[in-house]
């Protein structure tokens, strides 16, 4: 009797088509190109000393490992998969590189491929749409926020001299005692709500980043500085469909950061008020401060919020996957 399989029946088409691998120098590749959908295009170029960032003004670095992985997987990529019917209109990212040798090469990712581990691919001047696993994609398309090295300055809230919100302003007095304007003047600070603050600020700089800041008019100025000669200055957008532009005097660029985190960096006095306890027997009373849970998340009115409809059909305001 003979015996037979589905998959003997039912051959895979990378079992039929010999679709082999794309594959590249690995010193030969001279420029990448990144691009999201949402997100203007990140261009690297190699040079002597390895890559950097191709625009104008303070750059990040680029982290060289990581991107030794990227140019790994587009040198060699084993493609798992041969298609037919499938769309490219709205590619979700594209990669693409020239050669130092001459010629180049566009990839364009059309999204995650149903039911499996794996994601589909097309090359611009090739008619067919193939796959590829999905840590092999991946490998090609780090994320930008590990792709490129940021310098968050300063290196801790500790560190912090001076900081002028929009509704609160800060200062370290002698001593390193924190103060914070209040409408009666001067009060103490409280050290942790500065360091919930700087992890917001942190949190901002860890977003994508565009090295070509997007033209847009600041909603919001905040000004600060720290030991070390350190001030930096941030502006930031109006927010529109969950979003907002924050600029950072450390770099040309601009980074596109969550609504939630944009407004995180808009606390008022209130917020940085240290709290006083409540004296023994006069409970009645309250504290001292007018302080407590409504307060501590009172925030201004943030920049102006655009409503509308985005790519993906969800209404406007609601956060995006960063």
């Amino acid at each position: 009797a003979s015996s037979w399989t589905v998959e003997g029946v039912f051959s895979a088409a990378k079992e039929l088509f010999a679709l082999g691998e794309r594959t590249a120098k690995l010193d030969d590749i001279s420029t990448l190109e990144f691009a999201e959908r949402d997100l203007p295009r990140l261009v690297l170029s190699s040079e002597a000393g390895g890559w950097r960032v191709a625009a104008a003004g303070a750059q990040p670095q680029v982290d060289g490992e990581k991107l030794k992985g990227a140019l790994e997987g587009l040198a060699r990529m084993e493609l798992a998969d041969y298609h037919k019917g499938i769309s490219r209109d709205k590619p979700e990212r594209e990669v693409a590189y020239t050669l130092a040798s001459g010629g180049n090469a566009r990839i364009l990712d059309l999204g995650k491929f149903p039911l499996r581990t794996a994601r589909l691919f097309a090359f611009e001047g090739d008619p067919q749409t193939y796959s590829l696993h999905d840590y092999d994609a991946d490998k090609i398309f780090p994320p930008r926020k590990e792709l490129l090295k940021f310098e968050v300055k300063p290196a801790a809230g500790g560190d912090i001299t001076a900081l002028k919100l929009p509704s609160a302003s800060l200062e370290r007095k002698e001593g390193s005692r924190l103060v914070v304007a209040g409408p009666a003047g001067e009060v103490e600070a409280d050290e942790g709500r500065l360091a919930t603050w700087f992890d917001g600020y942190k949190s901002a700089l860890e977003s994508p980043y565009a090295s070509v800041a997007p033209d847009f008019a600041p909603q919001v100025e905040l000004d600060l500085a720290a030991t070390g000669n350190v001030s930096v200055k941030l502006q930031i957008s109006e927010i529109a469909n969950g979003k907002a532009w924050v600029r950072s005097s450390l770099y040309s660029g601009a980074f596109e950061a969550r609504g939630e985190v944009a407004r995180a960096l808009l606390k008022d006095a209130a917020f940085f008020t240290k709290q006083m306890p409540v004296a023994s027997g006069n409970a009645a009373q309250g504290p001292a401060q007018p302080f407590g849970p409504a307060a501590q998340e009172a925030v201004p009115a943030p920049p102006a919020e655009k409503t509308g409809t985005d790519d993906d059909g969800k209404e406007g305001g609601q956060d995006h996957k960063g």
